[in-house]
């Protein structure tokens, strides 16, 4: 026979809904929005216990049914700090920068005053401008520019290294900008990283994967390259390409560690095919074929290379 339950031991649905207000929060929901939605204490108690309910950062719980992502934990800060301005890597997220974001933090947070930390948020006293601050919906974050020099001050360097490829070739920041941003604030934590990041990329080298590369071409004794260059065709501006060879219309791109993403591989594929379309012969090189197979690399380049000259008539 099967084994009988008492009145008594009422069951908690594995899935309890979070309040309605969380639709509007991306998930994330506080204790009084719940019992304002008329979910009593001993409710809530129960339900955090049961693992129905589990805690994003700071006050902000969310339904475990519900994955959670950076908009929750913006919205978690929010909740528990409304005075507050996220920094770091999560605001960066909120300009668009591709970055991975921590779900367990801490996130850092500018708080005015002495605060605590709690779960999952981290308060920063910090120097921050008001023309520093903005908004993501109805979440203060450090500006674009801000958020971007804190994560290449401040995130492991390798990592900072990928970012500052992206977002110099974008535009989004000049190796000046983050000159004068040393020079502005010295003594600054993290400086010491940013004028790293500038040395090295004065070398034309933006992320890791590149700086292989352009130490293999170097100790090859292959010449005639730029790096970083703008490329067009009748269309406007194709991007910025990591190696050209301008003289034989011949382009390497390297691939870092880490994917970006499908939105990054359809960009970069999009792009291949405008070059291709537009002339150039390209040469796409990953991250493994420039640590494990550099001799591969280097005798693919010059034998392009000297096919490519052969058909010119060099």
């Amino acid at each position: 026979m099967g084994r009988r339950t008492t009145g008594r031991a009422r069951r908690i649905p594995p899935a309890d809904p979070a309040p309605p207000v969380a639709r509007a929060q991306a998930g994330a929901f506080t204790r009084a929005q719940a019992r304002a939605a008329g979910v009593t204490e001993g409710a809530i108690d129960h339900r955090i216990r049961a693992g129905a309910w589990v805690r994003v950062a700071g006050r902000a719980y969310r339904a475990s049914s519900t994955a959670p992502d950076e908009r929750t934990l913006l919205e978690a800060v929010r909740l528990t700090w409304p005075d507050g301005v996220v920094l770091g890597p999560l605001a960066a997220w909120a300009h668009a920068v591709p970055i991975v974001v921590d779900p367990d933090g801490p996130v850092d947070v500018w708080v005015p005053g002495y605060r605590r930390a709690v779960a999952g948020l981290r308060p920063r006293r910090v120097a921050l401008p008001a023309e520093d601050v903005d908004r993501w919906g109805g979440v203060a974050v450090s500006g674009a520019r801000r958020s971007l020099l804190d994560v290449l001050a401040l995130e492991p360097l390798d990592r900072a290294r990928d970012v500052l490829a992206w977002a110099v070739t974008r535009n989004r920041v000049t190796l000046a900008q983050i000159t004068e941003q040393v020079e502005r604030w010295p003594g600054r934590a993290g400086n010491i990283q940013l004028a790293r990041l500038v040395i090295e990329a004065s070398g034309g080298a933006l992320s890791a994967a590149e700086q292989r590369c352009h130490r293999l071409l170097r100790e090859a004794g292959i010449g005639g390259w730029v790096a970083n260059a703008r490329v067009r065709d009748a269309h406007g501006v194709i991007g910025v390409v990591d190696v050209l060879f301008s003289k034989e219309r011949l382009v390497i791109e390297v691939d870092g560690r880490r994917a970006h993403g499908a939105d990054r591989f359809q960009h970069d594929r999009t792009r291949q095919n405008r070059l291709v379309a537009a002339g150039w012969t390209v040469l796409r090189f990953t991250w493994q074929d420039l640590v494990e197979r550099p001799a591969f690399v280097v005798a693919q380049v010059r034998s392009v290379l000297t096919a490519l000259q052969q058909a010119a008539g060099r």
